[in-house]
């Protein structure tokens, strides 16, 4: 199992935290374990916190990257951000949606985004940056596994110019997951869903160079 990654260098999986190494990056649930992140060693640059955020998240603005799915999620860090003082800029993505898959909660899709792009570039404290990239992968698989991963691709590249912003990284969410499924229950597509996938990250090496993460 999990040859397949094995053999993609460029893409790394976030862990959970009571599984990680100090040069690992991970995916948290809590400011406590953002914190629990830092005391393994583990850089902020590799902590990936989505919402929903917890109160303890104004703790640990600098700890981290916050992964936002709504506006009012950056309106939270951005009042966070105001009484901790000035003391920077927090980095935040956002949870964007697959089209023509199930809704996930904390996302928000491409159409949202324009009608917001206005409102979240007015938040001073805020540096919008990255991308998480979900649906319901719940019984896809193959090409339309694949589908999945070149919406993300184009997606994170459309979100760059409506806001516009950089795109240190791009997150998949839950497709290992998926590719492991796919692998178990229909082998035979599991070509399909890998081609799809080295294209996406042959392109993203040669123009886009942004981090590649599954979850």
């Amino acid at each position: 199992m999990r040859d397949w990654l094995r053999e993609r260098p460029a893409l790394r999986e976030l862990r959970q935290v009571r599984l990680a190494r100090w040069e690992d990056s991970v995916l948290v649930r809590s400011g406590a374990e953002v914190l629990a992140a830092r005391e393994i060693g583990i850089r902020p640059e590799n902590v990936f916190f989505p919402a929903p955020f917890d109160a303890e998240a104004g703790r640990v603005l600098d700890c981290c990257r916050f992964v936002a799915g709504s506006l009012e999620d950056l309106k939270t860090l951005e009042q966070a951000a105001e009484q901790a003082g000035p003391e920077g800029v927090v980095r935040v993505g956002l949870r964007l949606q697959a089209p023509r898959l199930p809704r996930a909660d904390h996302t928000l899709t491409l159409e949202e985004l324009a009608k917001l792009a206005g409102e979240i570039k007015r938040l001073p404290r805020l540096t919008v940056r990255g991308c998480f990239f979900c649906g319901d992968l719940t019984n896809i698989h193959g090409k339309a596994l694949g589908r999945f991963f070149r919406a993300g691709y184009e997606a994170a590249k459309h979100m760059t110019v409506t806001l516009p912003c950089a795109m240190p990284y791009l997150c998949y969410e839950n497709a290992a997951a998926a590719v492991e499924e796919n692998e178990r229950l229909h082998p035979g597509t599991l070509a399909d869903c890998l081609r799809a996938l080295d294209i996406v990250t042959m392109q993203n090496e040669t123009a886009f160079y942004a981090k590649l993460y599954l979850t």
